[in-house]
């Protein structure tokens, strides 16, 4: 199950990465970057 889950979430990461998605968007309530809430 875990492998699974971890093979989606890498397939919606490409997808969006794919589709354009903005990899440096900051959120509005602690400003930080994907990059930054995946290193937590």
């Amino acid at each position: 199950m875990a492998q699974m889950a971890a093979s989606m979430f890498t397939m919606a990461r490409r997808l969006l990465i794919e589709a354009g998605a903005d990899l440096n968007a900051r959120d509005e309530e602690f400003q930080s970057t994907p990059l930054g809430w995946a290193a937590r």
